[in-house]
C-alpha cells in the first residue's frame, strides 16, 4: 500500500507510477560477480549505483574480441523478452552492448555512453532505449520476441566502436540487470536471490466520491504519458458503457479517442491524429447540443448532437471502464486527472489542454 512516484524527465512534481505485474528473471541482479564471466574480471567499485547506496560492479575485459562478456542463461515463455541494465563508461571503450541469444530472434544493440544515443543493431530488436540517470550512468534496454518456449542467454559487453567488440583491458561499471517478459522495459525490480522476483500489479482506487458526482454535463481531463501501447488504453472514464459513459482513450497509433456512450452504444466519437511520444493533455466536454474534444490546446472535433443521458454520473474510473484498476500491459503516467461538473468554454478548454 505504499505509492510509487515517477520523477523521469527531471520532473519536480512527480506522477503516480502504476505498472503491471512483472518478473525479473535475472538472478543476483546487483551482484555482477555472481553472473557467468567469460574473459572478464570483476571487482566492487566506489561508484554508486542510481539507488544512491549500492556500489556498481567494475568489469575488466581481459580479452579482446567477441568472446568476452558477462552472461546469464534463463528460461522464458514464448513472446517478448526485454533486457535492461544500468551501465557507466570506464576506460577505453565508449560503447556497451546487449545481446539476447539462444532464441529464434537473436538480437544485439549497441549504445553510445559518451552521448547517450542508440547505435547499431543486428536481428530485429524493438523498443530500444537509453535513459540517463545522472553521473554518467545510463539504463540501456532492448526487446526481442520468440515464438517458442526456450532458454535464452543475456550477454553484456563493452565495445570499442559502434557494432564492435570489447577492447582488452577496457573497463565498464554495471548494476541492476533485468530480464522481463514484456514488450517494453518497466521499472527496476531488485533480485538478490538465485531465483526470480515478482513485482505485484499496482492498483489505485478512491471511494466516497458519490456525493461529488451526479451531473449530466461536464468535462473529463487527463494530463500524462501513455506510450508503447499494445491495445487501446482507456485513461479516464465515467460510469460504464451500459449506461451513460464518457471516455478518454489512447490508441496504439498514438491517437486520442473521445467518446460519449448513451444507453449502451456510442453516441458521439472523436479521434485525433497521431501524437508524438511523451506528455499530452486531453479534455472531453460533454453536454447535450455541445460536445467537443480538445488535445494539446487544439479542438479536435465538436458535435451539436442532443441527448438525454440514460443515467446520471455516479462513477469515475482512472482507467478502464471494465475495471477500477490499471490492468494494461503498458505503463501509464498520470500527472493529473480532473472532472468538472459543468461544461467549460472553448477558450477555457484550450487553455486547460495547452502543454
Amino acid at each position: 500500500n505504499t505509492p510509487r512516484f515517477d520523477y523521469s524527465g527531471g520532473a519536480t512534481c512527480p506522477s503516480l507510477l502504476l505498472e503491471p505485474s512483472r518478473v525479473n528473471l535475472i538472478a543476483y541482479s546487483e551482484y555482477i560477480d555472481q553472473w557467468q564471466q567469460v574473459n572478464i574480471a570483476t571487482e566492487i567499485s566506489n561508484t554508486l549505483s542510481p539507488d544512491g547506496a549500492s556500489p556498481m560492479t567494475k568489469a575488466i575485459f581481459t580479452n579482446q574480441g567477441l568472446n568476452s562478456y558477462i552472461r546469464q542463461n534463463r528460461n522464458m515463455d514464448s513472446g517478448s523478452i526485454t533486457v535492461s541494465i544500468f551501465v557507466k563508461k570506464g576506460l577505453i571503450d565508449s560503447y556497451a552492448s546487449i545481446r539476447i541469444e539462444g532464441i529464434d530472434n537473436n538480437i544485439s544493440v549497441w549504445f553510445n555512453l559518451d552521448n547517450g544515443t542508440i547505435g547499431s543493431e543486428t536481428g530485429s530488436p524493438t523498443n530500444k532505449s537509453i535513459v540517463s540517470y545522472g553521473n554518467g550512468i545510463y539504463r540501456i534496454s532492448a526487446t526481442t520476441t520468440s515464438t517458442t518456449d526456450l532458454s535464452f542467454s543475456t550477454k553484456i559487453q563493452s565495445a570499442d566502436t559502434d557494432g564492435g567488440d570489447p577492447t582488452e583491458n577496457a573497463t565498464q561499471f554495471y548494476w541492476g540487470g533485468q530480464a522481463e517478459q514484456g514488450s517494453y522495459v518497466s521499472s527496476y525490480i531488485p533480485n538478490h536471490s538465485g531465483g526470480t522476483i515478482t513485482r505485484a500489479q499496482d492498483n489505485c482506487s478512491k471511494t466516497g466520491i458519490q456525493n461529488l458526482l451526479g451531473q449530466t454535463e461536464g468535462v473529463i481531463f487527463f494530463d500524462g504519458v501513455c506510450d508503447n501501447l499494445e491495445q487501446d488504453a482507456t485513461l479516464l472514464c465515467t460510469n460504464r458503457q451500459t449506461s451513460f459513459a464518457v471516455l478518454l482513450t489512447k490508441t496504439p497509433n498514438q491517437e486520442i479517442l473521445g467518446r460519449v456512450w448513451n444507453g449502451g452504444s456510442v453516441l458521439i466519437g472523436f479521434l485525433s491524429s497521431a501524437l508524438p511520444s511523451g506528455r499530452f493533455k486531453a479534455a472531453l466536454k460533454y453536454k447535450s447540443g455541445s460536445t467537443a474534444l480538445f488535445v494539446n490546446g487544439v479542438k479536435i472535433g465538436e458535435s451539436a448532437t442532443t441527448f438525454t443521458p440514460a443515467a446520471n454520473i455516479n462513477q469515475l474510473y482512472l482507467t478502464s471502464y471494465t475495471s477500477p484498476y490499471f490492468s494494461y500491459k503498458e505503463s501509464v503516467y498520470a500527472n493529473e486527472a480532473l472532472v468538472f461538473t459543468t461544461a467549460l468554454s472553448d477558450s477555457d478548454l484550450a487553455t486547460l489542454t495547452t502543454i
